[in-house]
């Protein structure tokens, strides 16, 4: 009877995690252009999904101390996600990680790139049969270079997809991993540079792939709990320093934010425009910059500032200091750990998918952060 239980507490994460990470995937093509009831469809996927994550909260036995920690998380996410109204954005990832107990995180990791790699064929497929097109807004560089969209809103859509898928396979598959396996990762990300010009993901990606083959070449096991536990906190405050210093427009910053495509100054603009909050605030990010429009292109990339400023201060600190806690832990003493929070964090300063479940399964290992060492060994052993 008890692996019974067991089994349908885990079916119910997985299926709510599916359905999440389905419903926000196809958000982001344009299936929603072209099928505007499916953006409603999508909402109520979603609130199934919670629903389905609040029954097996309800069903599981939690200790004190997890009830505890539950309230206060959930109470800050609630208050988060009507003041900036993010709801759909916000409350699943809080879900989620109030769910991680008896849920191996390098199985939700698996079950994501499953899903993510299926999805990814899948619109590929429909673009090449012209089931789905090209966005009107597709990106233009100033050389005149075309940033196709590949079926999905925006150009770097593919490209930021299969950084993630990049990251989490090679975190997966460690030493074990083939050359044929590496060759095959760069070169789709490099078939993915050529078509839509997306060059930070790019860069980060190949940067992972040859750090994974040196690994795989010399045999090195060693991690670093420094990485491990100040990355996000190094990055999330080189983001906010350089986008504040920007204000003074030294030529090193003028010349940087030319490289970064404008991010430093659309930071520095945020920190003029909106206000630090603790608990959000609602901020209409303009995504397109239409020349017929008053509007300005406002949207802050940099997931360490998106997060300050859209969901508040409390927020980010409980993500910063959840990394810290969780580089502290045994799971994360392992040579593939570094290496995935290094690039996620690098990412992160001026990326905006940290907090993403779509892009980053990686977020709920916030949700061992509550559990010691022995529980988070026997977390798949308690029933």
């Amino acid at each position: 009877m008890s692996s019974i239980k067991v089994s349908i507490y885990q079916l119910l994460f997985y299926v709510s995690f599916i359905i999440i990470v389905g419903s926000k995937y196809l958000r982001e093509t344009v299936f929603v252009n072209a099928y505007p009831l499916l953006s409603e469809l999508i909402k109520v996927l979603i609130i199934i999904a919670c629903i389905f994550l609040l029954l097996k909260y309800i069903l599981e036995p939690h200790t004190k101390k997890f009830i505890i920690f539950s309230i206060v998380i959930l109470t800050i996410g609630v208050v988060v996600s009507y003041n900036s109204d993010s709801f759909f954005i916000l409350m699943p990832v809080v879900a989620l990680i109030l769910n991680m107990s008896n849920i191996d995180i390098t199985k939700v990791i698996k079950v994501w790139l499953i899903e993510i790699i299926a999805l990814m064929i899948f619109l590929a497929i429909c673009y090449r049969l012209n089931i789905v097109g090209e966005v009107i807004n597709s990106a233009i560089r100033s050389d005149g270079k075309i940033r196709y969209a590949l079926g999905y809103k925006y150009s770097t859509f593919s490209s930021n997809y299969f950084f993630h898928v990049t990251i989490f396979y090679l975190y997966l598959r460690k030493h074990m991993i083939k050359y044929v396996e590496i060759i095959t990762l760069f070169l789709i990300n490099l078939y993915l540079y050529a078509l839509t010009d997306t060059r930070a993901v790019f860069y980060y990606s190949t940067a992972a792939i040859v750090i994974c083959l040196l690994l795989k070449m010399f045999k090195i096991k060693t991690y670093s709990i420094i990485l491990n536990k100040y990355s996000m906190l190094f990055s999330a405050i080189i983001a906010g320093v350089l986008s504040w210093s920007y204000r003074y427009r030294l030529p090193f910053f003028d010349q940087l934010d030319l490289i970064l495509t404008g991010r430093l100054r659309l930071g520095s603009a945020a920190f003029n425009n909106f206000h630090i909050t603790f608990f959000g605030q609602k901020i209409r990010w303009i995504y397109e910059q239409n020349m017929f429009s008053e509007l300005i292109y406002n949207y802050v990339d940099s997931s360490y500032l998106n997060i300050l400023f859209g969901f508040g201060i409390i927020i980010l600190l409980l993500i910063l200091v959840g990394y810290y806690i969780i580089g502290e832990k045994k799971l994360s003493r392992d040579t593939y750990y570094t290496m995935m929070i290094v690039f996620l964090s690098l990412h992160s300063t001026f990326d905006p998918q940290l907090i993403d479940i779509v892009y980053n399964p990686a977020i709920l290992f916030l949700g061992y952060v509550i559990y010691n060492e022995d529980e988070i060994k026997n977390l798949n052993k308690i029933y």
